[in-house]
């Protein structure tokens, strides 16, 4: 991924100029100098739109996408955008209009709308990305080109029974929806009196045994061993899965580390803009060699690159897919690593720690990690037994 710092601000909107752009990590726009109000739209995945931003006469403001390119051209663009904004100066108001057009609100209409109008600002990356996720996958084929005031809670009851099989999905997604329309509510785009998403009782989530015996532990370091030699081309990857057990953080806190938030001189790991807030963790002995390792071996600014220089690793799937097969763990999550390390931690010292350790603010957050071991509890009630045992016998 190109370096994204060198990307102005304002452009002469051309073909050439256009396809020179790369995508970034996240959504970034670019003016057209001669007219500001129109906007490039430039997405992760590679997208590009022309958008017209603007104010109505009530002060809103409003994105009214023009259409994406190459559909449509620059000149053909700046063209709409100058019809576009002549309407706004007449007190018009363009983006609303064309909502009406297509009678009302539309689920996704909204989903999109409150991404952009409320979720870049005010939301966590990661929830972003999940909404997005859900908006895509799930809510656009299905309900997404519904307007908003027709659809009914059997609809949404129908959609979740169909999801009967994602559970975990299936309660994102209802919640989603219920955001959606509170949202559209607080902000004058929804005058029903009903949320139809409101009320409707989440599937309960199947909770497995996620926690590992010392002998599973040891087969799935065995395996990424294994795979260290005879897959060289997933050793960066292979590194994530190490340094998630080392340090007990989330995946995507691994992924955004970058060089200049490790400090081998305090021994401190610094973990930015993380779910929970940024924070500072210390380095065990055996983390600073790891890392210390890894320092020596690039000059990269992400401790885990991707394939194009200064950018972050994003996707590790394939390999920890790999990694659980060859151990025998098929079922075994790459997030369960975290719910080991910090039960393991727990169980030894204490829950305040775990919590420090884990990143999070409340002691409730580290409960749901705080497993008791199924051989642990076995061993707790044997000895329990043979207590009471002790007594029962002197009794006879």
């Amino acid at each position: 991924m190109a370096n994204r710092n060198k990307t102005p601000a304002k452009a002469r909107l051309s073909a050439k100029f256009i396809n020179s752009l790369v995508a970034g990590d996240r959504d970034y726009w670019i003016a057209e100098e001669t007219f500001p109000k129109l906007k490039l739209k430039v997405t992760p995945l590679g997208n590009r739109s022309f958008v017209l931003r603007y104010r109505n006469a009530q002060g809103t403001e409003r994105k009214l996408k023009l259409g994406d390119f190459p559909d449509i051209n620059a000149d053909q663009a700046r063209q709409l955008a100058s019809r576009y904004a002549a309407e706004v100066a007449s007190g018009g108001d363009p983006a609303a209009q064309k909502q009406e057009t297509r009678h009302g609100l539309t689920l996704s209409d909204l989903g999109q709308r409150f991404l952009e109008e409320h979720g870049e600002l005010h939301l966590k990356a990661t929830t972003l990305q999940n909404y997005r996720q859900i908006l895509k996958a799930v809510i656009d084929p299905s309900l997404g080109k519904q307007p908003i005031v027709s659809i009914s809670r059997a609809q949404l009851l129908t959609l979740q029974k169909s999801m009967a099989n994602r559970r975990y999905q299936a309660n994102r997604t209802i919640g989603f929806i219920r955001t959606l329309y509170n949202w559209a509510k607080k902000n004058g785009l929804y005058q029903g009196t009903d949320n139809p998403a409101q009320g409707i009782p989440p599937y309960r989530e199947r909770k497995v045994e996620s926690l590992l015996s010392k002998e599973q532990t040891a087969e799935l370091w065995e395996a990424i061993k294994q795979i260290r030699r005879t897959h060289p081309g997933r050793e960066t990857a292979l590194n994530v899965i190490t340094f998630c057990w080392l340090t007990a953080c989330r995946r995507g806190e691994a992924f955004k580390l970058r060089w200049e938030n490790v400090d081998f001189e305090r021994s401190e790991v610094h973990f930015v803009e993380a779910k929970a807030g940024s924070r500072k963790q210390k380095m065990s002995t055996q983390l600073k060699a790891f890392l210390s390792q890894l320092s020596s071996h690039g000059s990269d600014a992400y401790v885990f690159p991707g394939i194009k220089r200064d950018t972050p690793l994003t996707d590790i799937k394939k390999t920890w897919d790999l990694v659980r097969q060859t151990a025998g763990l098929p079922n075994f999550r790459l997030h369960d690593i975290r719910h080991n390390v910090l039960s393991d931690i727990a169980a030894e010292y204490d829950l305040a720690t775990a919590a420090a350790v884990g990143g999070h603010q409340s002691i409730r957050s580290t409960m749901r990690y705080a497993q008791a071991r199924q051989q642990t509890t076995a061993d707790a009630l044997e000895r329990l037994g043979s207590n009471i045992a002790r007594y029962t016998e002197e009794d006879s």
